[in-house]
Parts: C-alpha cells; structure tokens; sequence
C-alpha cells in the first residue's frame, strides 16, 4: 500500500524496465487499463499529445465509469481549439476521473503503463517538459486507485522533474531484487 499514484521505474537501456511493466498488472493483481509505449523514431509514438489521447481512449470505453464525463468534456466548445498539454490532462482525464468519483466506480486498483518515456519528445522539447510537469504535479490528485506507471532511462530532464518529487515512488532497476 502507498499513497503515490504515479510510479517511476528507471535504469540503463536493457535492463529489463518494459518487461518489469508488462509484468506488474499481473504480480500485483492489479487491473491494467491500457498502455502507450514511446518510440522515438515514430512520430505517433513520441507525441506527448497521443499520449494523453490514448489515456482518454481507454476512459472513454463505454464500459468505463468514466465514459460519459468524458463525453460531456469532449462536448465543451474550446475542447479541441488551442488547448496545451496541462489543459488536455486536466480536460481529459483528471475531471472525468474526478467527476465520476473513481475509486468508489471502480473498487480495484487500475494500472496505465507509460513505457520509454525518454523516447517521447527530444529533451528539451516544449511538450516533454509539460508532459514531464504534467506527470509531476498530478501525481498526488489522482484517485487512490487510478496509478500510472512510467519507465525511462534516467535522463537530465526526467530526473529534474521526478526524482525530488515525493509524491511519486521511485524504482532504480538495479536496486530492485527478484
């Protein structure tokens, strides 16, 4: 049990962090609500953007407590028109999961799985870093079931904006035992 919601796993390239995210829904007993894998040589895979989008998709599944505040969020005039990426989040997924008081909706812990997140945007790049703030900030307001998991090398930028952060749990691979 811990109060962090977002989870950051790092380590060198190779050492196992996108198995160890594959693994933890089924170890843990936890339900995984979908994934974005960063690729940094495909622009649909790097885009902090489609990130956010592809949490919002799995919200949006009509099975989901979620689905109709996300609809009405999507109704909004201005949701599409000049939004930044803290007003995307802050639209698409935190409201809905706040409006739909999701830790009484959904009784088990549920998982999204955001894996090399160095590979999104290049460092530096106006929407990692908001991407990177974003992750930081919310860390503690999501619901008490809703978890992010992010796998990264241990970059200069990544590092600056989560490793003094307490509200997000940090897991260094080498320091990890079986």
């Amino acid at each position: 049990e811990t109060s962090s919601r977002l989870f950051w796993v790092h380590g060198v390239a190779g050492c196992g962090k996108s198995l160890l995210a594959a693994s933890v829904p089924k170890v843990l007993g936890v339900q995984l609500m979908g994934s974005f894998f960063c690729k940094r040589d495909q622009d649909e895979r790097r885009s902090p953007v489609r990130l956010i989008w592809t949490i919002a998709f799995y919200l949006a599944d009509p099975q989901s407590p979620c689905h109709d505040a996300l609809l009405t969020a999507l109704q909004k005039p201005d949701a599409f028109v000049n939004q930044d990426i803290t007003s995307q989040f802050e639209t698409f997924i935190e409201e809905p999961l706040n409006a739909v008081e999701y830790s009484k909706a959904i009784s088990c812990p549920v998982i999204f799985v955001i894996d090399a997140l160095d590979e999104s945007e290049p460092q530096g790049s106006g929407g990692r870093t908001a991407l990177l703030t974003v992750l930081g900030e919310i860390a503690s307001e999501l619901p008490n079931n809703f978890h992010i998991l992010v796998t990264s090398r241990p970059e200069k930028d990544i590092n600056s904006i989560f490793d003094h952060n307490k509200t997000i749990r940090h897991l260094k691979m080498g320091d990890i035992s079986s």
